[in-house]
């Protein structure tokens, strides 16, 4: 006689009646020795009821595996929390429904990984061993942060206390907004050619202070041909900037004519190494003390990074409490006097060794 076994797995809750493969049994003794009705059909009643309320009800999770555990990968176990919170990222970046048995997948797969790590000894390396210390001590510190009662926002009266005492880094600088015109000369140009460039130069800054309107004449210039890409299309506008930063970004020479021009002023041919400038100043503006509305957000930020600072040496103090320390002042000295380690550069591949990705 052949049966079929039901066998019942309990998965997130629900329950699934797989039926074995067949499998011969046995002989029966009811084969060999004839039974009365009165031993078989109570027999084959209870059978049928068994088979009934397997296939109907809905039995609870087995006692070897707890309510909220989805799925055991070896000894890890997948809880219910875990697999809502990895289903709710998942939400968040995949517009589609996706089903939380496919998120299920991926974290047996991530657990069955990590099992099979562990079991290899992989987490034993010296350089995963240093890994996870560096994140463990990553977390921990973010978690002290998260309970510390001392606020990292700073009150409003402790930004204007700030401002008040920081007067002398409020002063602005005098600020000038600069249009340029470049005409560019070869480094190797003859005194000749350099001659004849300069003569185009003062020729064209002659046309300017004759026209009725300066500023347009200066612009049509630059936009027909400034050799400066980055201002040439809004007019050789600068913007406004201060001495300082304009030595930084164009020649001394330049910087040197600003300070002898006033607003609406066309400077003489300027010569650099990159080549011969005209000058134009749009607006000047004085020294000036920034607002507290201004510089507040500036205040607030710096007193947050201090806050914050003091707040994780107060955590770092605190970790080393109670915990005995030694140090190997001799192995020490001998690595202060050497020099650093430096990693070894990886030679680039050859044309014949590089592939096609």
């Amino acid at each position: 006689m052949r049966w079929r076994k039901i066998r019942r797995h309990a998965f997130n809750g629900s329950v699934l009646d797989v039926l074995a493969t067949p499998k011969t049994l046995p002989a029966s003794p009811l084969k060999s020795r004839p039974a009365s009705r009165e031993k078989v059909l109570p027999l084959l009643g209870v059978v049928l009821a068994w088979l009934a309320g397997a296939g109907c009800k809905r039995p609870e999770s087995t006692a070897s595996q707890p309510p909220d555990i989805v799925a055991e990968v070896g000894d890890v176990a997948i809880t219910r929390s875990q697999l809502l919170v990895a289903w709710e990222r998942r939400a968040k970046t995949h517009p589609t429904n996706v089903p939380p048995s496919a998120v299920l997948s991926e974290l047996v797969d991530d657990a069955a990984t990590y099992v099979r790590a562990r079991n290899e000894g992989f987490l034993d390396r010296p350089e995963v061993q240093t890994a996870l210390r560096q994140l463990v001590v990553s977390r921990y510190r973010e978690a002290c942060l998260a309970t510390n009662a001392t606020p990292i926002e700073p009150s409003e009266s402790a930004v204007r206390v700030a401002y008040e005492s920081q007067t002398n880094a409020m002063v602005r600088p005098p600020a000038f907004n600069v249009a340029i015109f470049l005409h560019e000369v070869p480094r190797r140009a003859t005194p000749e050619k350099r001659r004849e460039a300069r003569e185009r130069v003062e020729g064209w800054r002659a046309e300017i202070l004759r026209a009725s309107d300066p500023a347009a004449a200066f612009a049509s210039l630059v936009a027909e041909r400034s050799a400066d890409k980055a201002t040439r299309y809004r007019r050789g506008e600068v913007g406004w900037a201060s001495m300082d930063e304009f030595q930084r970004r164009f020649p001394a020479e330049v910087a040197t004519a600003v300070r002898a021009l006033r607003p609406g002023d066309t400077s003489d041919v300027v010569e650099t190494p990159q080549g011969l400038y005209l000058v134009r100043v749009l607006g000047q503006r004085p020294a000036s003390v920034r607002a507290f509305e201004e510089a507040a957000p500036q205040i607030r930020h710096q007193l947050r990074e201090q806050n914050r600072f003091a707040r994780e040496a107060s955590i770092r103090s605190a970790a080393r409490m109670g915990i005995q320390i030694r140090t190997n002042a001799t192995l020490l000295a001998s690595l202060a006097a050497s020099r650093p380690p430096q990693r070894a550069a990886i030679p680039a591949p050859s044309p014949m060794e590089r592939t096609n990705p």
